[in-house]
């Protein structure tokens, strides 16, 4: 897939954020509703969008090393994870996993038991939702971390500054 134009992400944003979001987001972002009111407008060519640009290095990333793409798709994820879903409180891991194992053992059982094969299916596919639980988990735990190390040397800084 090609690289997103400015354009195209542009006419995405302006036709997916609603005008009444623009004002909450400027407030969020500490910027006028005028400022992202241009950001998200494709008739806009002078105002850059940032997501337009994180989605081109990205694309580039992934071509280059993709490995290294693959990590932050895995890193993006869990943020967007904590996000939208910050009311969630993380769930341990390890009882997500003994989860998976239980699941898997009904799979087992059903599969030894030769049950027909649409049983077999929904068995499997309950290992994979709970799977999912475990990896959307560290994803989460992983993108947490990233922030938390982010932040570090803001917080350096200001302890630094407080010697002073």
């Amino acid at each position: 897939m090609a690289t997103p134009l400015q354009r195209d992400v542009k006419s995405f944003l302006s036709s997916t954020v609603k005008h009444g979001t623009h004002k909450r987001l400027a407030v969020a972002m500490d910027v006028t509703r005028g400022d992202i009111s241009r950001r998200f407008s494709p008739n806009d060519e002078d105002r850059k969008c940032q997501i337009a640009t994180c989605l081109e290095e990205a694309k580039y990333l992934c071509q280059v090393d993709p490995e290294a793409g693959e990590s932050l798709r895995h890193y993006i994820d869990g943020l967007f994870e904590s996000w939208l879903h910050p009311e969630n409180p993380q769930q341990n891991i390890t009882e997500l996993a003994c989860h998976v194992n239980r699941e898997t053992q009904e799979f087992i059982e059903v599969r030894m038991k030769s049950r027909p094969a649409d049983e077999q299916l929904k068995e499997v596919l309950d290992v994979v939702k709970a799977a999912t639980h475990v990896a959307r988990g560290l994803q989460v735990e992983i993108a947490r971390k990233g922030a938390q190390m982010a932040q570090e040397p803001k917080r350096a800084h200001i302890r630094e500054a407080g010697r002073r």
